[in-house]
């Protein structure tokens, strides 16, 4: 795939990220995510590529980790602070990803 290295942070109620350049000179982020209502998910296995999706209303962002234990802390650091309805990844997988 056509993928490109970021550096990524969890600050408050922001996840934002970066490139090299941007991370060495101190320019403003390449992206910025507030995190109103969010949730992350591994991608299904197999999922050698360490993929895992970050469902931040009203986008989704797909990311690629390292290596699994990388995925998994990103993906347990992100839903930590998350501050969703208990209920909203059941009711966005069932009203989202259902198959047409």
């Amino acid at each position: 795939g056509n993928w490109r290295q970021r550096w990524c942070v969890l600050e408050d109620d922001f996840f934002w990220y970066e490139d090299e350049e941007a991370l060495q000179t101190g320019q403003a982020p390449k992206g910025r995510i507030r995190l109103d209502t969010w949730f992350a998910i591994p991608q299904e296995p197999p999922n050698p590529e360490c993929f895992f999706v970050l469902h931040a209303v009203p986008r989704s962002l797909k990311l690629k980790a390292s290596n699994p234990r990388e995925m998994q802390e990103w993906v347990d650091a992100l839903n930590y602070h998350g501050r969703m309805e208990s209920n909203f990844q059941a009711i966005y997988e069932s009203v989202c990803m259902e198959e047409p």
